[in-house]
């Protein structure tokens, strides 16, 4: 049935029959016409609810009837239902309802629960009439809403002129901050509406405000339009202020790759080397982007290509960002492959140790010199050693630099790349007529850091470019079989006798062999290779009568010695040394216990007669004080006084007293201890020295100490310099316990 066309009389019964609220507000949706005839008999089941459907719908179609026969049906409006009817009907618009509701006395700035306005709600819902209405009406134009925004934060992409000419009018603040931090001025610059943010600088906004944390220029900038950005350039606004990120608009312009303003902003005065917060200029900050674009553009309006930022140029910046393209305009531009503050940054050496081939070509092309050496000693090849770059080697070794020059820790390229097992660079370095035998400092080679690290095909490499197999370790004469022996490589112990003229019957300075080394650092698999092939090594003693059997009890290398006890029997067990002392006595000395167990219950199953100091408790195996001082207290047989291995002295066993523990050189390496584990013990200076010799040696000790202090300050100055010191740090470690 068509309702539009029925009697009014037969929809006002129909109506009366509907049962409930809903069925009511459906039918009275339906059909505008019963709007315009309602009575009180529409209203009867809702006087107590203003907000009806009937009068929801009137104000969101700005029927304004339907309120005054409301009215007279008795329905009053007011409270909260009046607020939300007047914000319906400022949310589609509906003036004359709003008009209606004013004049009936709803309070024009009502709150929702947003706290906003119905001129709030009339802005966001574009709504300009309800807005120009409620303004005449005399609507606050200050008030904020739960986010303190203002009417005049709303809308400023598309809000008319002369809504904002009005709200001006009426006193809103163009300087109002909402929660974000954002005046209206701002709000405006950033959407780019130049009349409208002309209307708010006429009305007093500051040019250069950056209250919320950026100036208005760069706020505009940042939204791109050009007609706001121009503007403020007339309106006087400052090039040179910054926003929180420290950047004046200009630096904002280059990184976000607006050159058309970045052109109008150098037009109009901008300074194109000015600096941001942290010192850089626009070409560092582009630098930094690893940005082609920005650079090309910046040192083509001529950006200076020799400022320095945090001590560095330009192109120092562009080499450690690894960006090729940019290090080529800079060089192309002019820039001073040399110009270094310091040394230790030099481009190239930046390059050469962070392995950028392509950029390490291109400085070398523009003349940038391979045979520098940096203040501590480091040299172009221990830079391209650090970065394990083939390509780069080979690019300095085209360059004509020097091979065999030893960096700061002693070392020649030769040794490190040994030292790194890069058997590529080791051939590569001998190819171009690397030293062989160019020593370390401590007279460690090439081939000796090979066969300390195993490395058998490196030191058969090196063999055959005629590096000497026979060396020995001056003052100590470790040959290159103990080496790999204190190692465990039994493969390079036995390439080594069989195809050089070393025995296995060698020993060093103090009467020890090969077994020897292995029995201080416990590497069975050489101890069983001896075993096989050269038992006669087994009785060999060093100068104080120890065998190897004897050094491994000292140490506590137990599974080395059940090898031994297995292999070659248990008569070693009863070995003596020249101080009369037995493996046992050793193994308790330096509080051994898994090892003396060991040694004893082998004792006990073979049945020996075991010697006297077997028995002793080894709480009672206590150290002899020596009445000579210049004779070592656990030993009692090694001299403690120069030019013997430095020895060591212990203040802490005899508290309060005069007396303290002495330990030799050779004790000390073996892992002898004093009378109690864990003491500290400090550099020894032998009785036997004159006081002008001993005054000297302690002048040369506090000289040691301050060359180490200064050092390790001259560590700190970068991050990447105490890596590299570390580094070497490990790789003296690594040789040192063979050097001792």
């Amino acid at each position: 049935m068509d309702l539009l066309n029925q009697p009014v009389e037969l929809l006002l019964l129909i109506a009366s029959f509907l049962s409930s609220y809903s069925d009511l507000s459906n039918f009275t949706k339906s059909c505008k016409l019963l709007h315009t005839h309602l009575t009180s008999l529409l209203y009867q089941r809702d006087h107590t609810e203003a907000n009806s459907s009937a009068l929801s719908w009137a104000a969101q179609n700005c029927v304004p009837a339907t309120f005054r026969r409301a009215s007279k049906a008795g329905i009053s409006i007011n409270g909260r239902s009046a607020t939300t009817l007047l914000h319906l009907a400022a949310e589609f618009d509906s003036v004359e309802v709003i008009q209606l509701l004013l004049d009936s006395g709803v309070f024009i700035d009502a709150q929702s629960e947003t706290e906003s306005t119905a001129l709030h709600t009339a802005l966001r819902s574009w709504s300009w009439g309800a807005a120009k209405c409620l303004l005449q009406a005399g609507a606050a134009v200050n008030a904020g809403d739960n986010e303190q925004d203002r009417p005049l934060h709303l809308q400023a992409v598309i809000i008319p002129v002369e809504l904002v000419q009005m709200l001006l009018v009426s006193g809103a603040d163009p300087s109002a901050l909402n929660n974000g931090g954002w005046t209206c001025a701002a709000v405006h610059a950033f959407h780019g509406r130049a009349a409208t943010l002309a209307l708010l600088l006429d009305a007093g906004a500051d040019v250069n405000d950056r209250t919320s944390g950026s100036p208005l220029i760069t706020l505009a900038a940042a939204g791109g339009k050009e007609e706001a950005l121009q503007l403020l350039l007339d309106r006087g606004a400052d090039l040179s202020v910054r926003n929180d990120e420290m950047l004046t608009v200009f630096h904002m312009c280059i990184l976000r790759e607006n050159f058309v303003f970045a052109e109008i902003l150098l037009d109009r005065g901008a300074e194109i080397d000015i600096p941001n917060g942290s010192g850089a200029t626009a070409l560092h900050a582009a630098i930094e982007q690893s940005s082609p674009k920005q650079v090309e553009f910046l040192v083509a309006h001529g950006a200076s290509i020799s400022t320095l930022c945090n001590e560095l140029t330009p192109l120092q910046c562009a080499v450690a960002t690894g960006c090729y393209e940019v290090v080529k305009i800079l060089l192309e531009k002019g820039s001073d492959v040399s110009a270094c503050e310091d040394g230790q940054r030099l481009p190239l050496c930046t390059a050469v140790r962070r392995g950028y081939t392509e950029i390490v070509r291109v400085l070398l092309t523009w003349g940038a010199s391979a045979y520098f050496t940096d203040a501590r000693g480091c040299t172009m090849l221990q830079f391209a050693n650090e970065a394990n770059s083939p390509d780069i080697f080979k690019l300095l070794l085209e360059s004509g630099t020097d091979l065999d020059r030893v960096g700061r820790d002693g070392c020649s390229p030769l040794y490190r790349a040994v030292w790194r097992d890069n058997l590529e660079l080791v051939e590569l370095l001998l190819a171009h007529g690397a030293n062989v035998n160019n020593e370390a400092d401590g007279d460690w080679s090439p081939i000796k850091q090979a066969a300390s690290s195993g490395n058998l095909a490196i030191l058969q490499h090196l063999v055959r470019w005629g590096a000497n197999a026979e060396a020995d370790i001056v003052g100590q004469r470790s040959s290159l079989v103990m080496l790999a022996s204190a190692g465990g490589k039994v493969n390079v112990v036995k390439w080594l006798l069989a195809n050089t003229g070393l025995k296995s019957q060698d020993v060093d300075t103090f009467g020890r062999t090969a077994l020897h080394y292995a029995a201080r650092t416990g590497k069975t698999p050489v101890a069983r290779f001896f075993a096989e092939n050269h038992p006669s090594i087994f009785r060999v003693q060093d100068l104080t009568g120890a065998t190897a059997f004897m050094l491994a009890a000292r140490n506590g290398q137990t599974a080395f010695l059940r090898s031994l006890l297995d292999t070659v029997g248990t008569d070693a067990l009863a070995d003596r040394d020249d101080g009369d002392h037995s493996p046992i006595y050793w193994a308790k000395k330096c509080r051994e216990r898994e090892a003396a167990q060991l040694l004893s219950n082998y004792s006990i199953d073979a049945e020996l007669n075991l010697p006297a100091d077997f028995l002793e408790d080894q709480d009672s195996c206590q150290v002899h004080i020596n009445t000579k001082a210049c004779y070592c207290d656990i030993c009692g047989c090694h001299s403690t006084a120069p030019p013997n291995i430095e020895a060591f002295e212990c203040h802490e066993c005899f508290s309060g007293e005069d007396a303290f523990v002495v330990i030799c050189g050779i004790c000390a390496r073996d892992r002898g201890k004093c009378l109690q584990v864990g003491h500290e013990w400090g550099k020894h200076v032998c009785d036997c020295i004159d006081e002008d010799e001993k005054a000297e040696e302690r002048r040369e000790q506090d000289s040691s100490s301050e060359s180490q202090d200064e050092s390790e300050n001259e560590e700190e100055q970068t991050s990447s310099e105490a890596e590299d010191e570390n580094e070497d740090g490990n790789e003296q470690d690594s040789t040192s316990e063979l050097e001792a």
